[in-house]
């Protein structure tokens, strides 16, 4: 594995122009506002998929601790009450029974 500090992978990253004639980081000064600028407009969000969804991403807010839990119960009773209703019935039942049997 060659290290490298990242002043050179920096050099590495901005090696190449728009116009595919090599450049440094230190030919391009402004690099890092320009970035930070390009980053800060909303007008860019909208160009990018991917950045438009990370955004939405961060923006919704997460469960706490005590939510996730509580969904989890909710999910895992729904589940049990499902699987009970769906075996109660007979076709279902005699559908298992003959899968059952097969295997």
């Amino acid at each position: 594995m060659v290290k490298t500090s990242i002043k050179s992978r920096k050099k590495v990253l901005t090696g190449i122009n728009s116009s595919g004639e090599a450049t440094t980081a230190t030919e391009t000064p402004d690099l890092d506002k320009a970035v930070e600028r390009e980053s800060r407009d909303p007008s860019n969000i909208t160009g990018d998929p991917i950045r438009m969804y990370l955004m939405q991403m961060g923006q919704t807010p997460l469960l706490t601790r005590e939510e996730e839990i509580d969904a989890a119960k909710r999910i895992e009773a729904t589940r049990d009450k499902y699987r009970q209703l769906l075996l109660s019935g007979d076709y279902i039942l005699n559908g298992s029974i003959d899968i059952l049997t097969r295997v």
